[in-house]
């Protein structure tokens, strides 16, 4: 036999051996093998362990509340207790001013920790946030902030003409500004520290939805993906599966945390109890 009906052969072979595979897994008629359907390998509420991001974020706090969380700038550790502490404080601001499940929270910021802070913390309530690229136009970040339907703002100083542009056309309803900003911001908006109340006891539900992404808006309009507090949860954990994250490590976060890749560095090491992230400190 030609070298070249061999390999064909060869291929066909393995071809066929995977897909015979695959319908015994499936337990279909065709393999003749008796198997479970393939949901029952997914049983959602059935499935041990925390079904939403806080309660995640509260069994990695649990398991080391004084282990650091992340590292920002030169030497400022924040401990998970810390963490998860500051994003309960967001939580309780939010629920204070009307804020509840399925509102929106958008985010308009670099890499710093009271971005994650507000994402952790709009979860906590059952509200959804919102990412907006820091490298939009203003009528690219005011169409994400108004198509959302965002209720709230958050973002900080450098992006403030920005942020007034966006204000002026969506017209959300609370702008909050992360430090530094020494005078009381024009326009309504709230100081960081002024807007932290007391802490709120995590309200969302596996099923609730918990994050809009927006597309890229190539070729049309962005589109807003909702993915529920549940599907994030099983995403990071696959992530950190198959990354084989473990407790030793600390991951550098070099990409924008406006993206989701990002976001999910950070996210899924709480499912292999990790400990530490590290953004990269933004001086731009």
């Amino acid at each position: 036999m030609p070298s070249s009906d061999r390999q064909r052969a060869k291929l066909e072979g393995e071809t066929k051996r995977r897909e015979n595979d695959r319908l015994a897994r499936r337990g279909t008629k065709d393999s003749g093998v008796p198997g479970p359907a393939v949901r029952a390998e997914r049983k959602g509420p059935d499935v041990p362990g925390p079904r939403t991001v806080p309660e995640l974020l509260a069994a990695a706090t649990a398991a080391g509340p004084s282990d650091p969380f992340l590292l920002w700038g030169e030497e400022s550790w924040t401990t998970f207790a810390e963490f998860e502490l500051a994003a309960r404080r967001f939580a309780g601001a939010l629920q204070s001013r009307g804020i509840t499940t399925g509102d929106r929270v958008a985010i308009l910021m670099h890499n710093r920790p009271e971005f994650l802070t507000a994402a952790y913390g709009s979860m906590l309530t059952g509200a959804l946030f919102v990412s907006i690229n820091t490298a939009l136009t203003a009528s690219e970040a005011t169409y994400i902030a108004g198509h959302s339907g965002a209720r709230v703002l958050v973002s900080e100083p450098r992006h403030l003409a920005l942020v007034e542009k966006i204000s002026a056309c969506s017209e959300p309803e609370l702008v909050v500004l992360a430090p530094p900003n020494d005078r009381q911001p024009a326009g309504g908006a709230i100081r960081w520290a002024d807007f932290l109340a007391d802490p709120l006891d995590p309200a969302a539900r596996g099923e609730d939805l918990a994050v809009i992404q927006y597309t890229s808006g190539t070729t049309a309009s962005p589109k807003g993906v909702l993915l529920t507090q549940e599907s994030l949860v099983h995403a990071f954990r696959m992530r950190a599966r198959h990354l084989r994250y473990d407790a030793t490590e600390t991951m550098l976060v070099t990409g924008p945390l406006f993206h989701l890749n990002a976001q999910s560095v950070v996210t899924a090491r709480h499912a292999r109890r990790d400990r530490q992230a590290q953004p990269v400190h933004d001086e731009g």
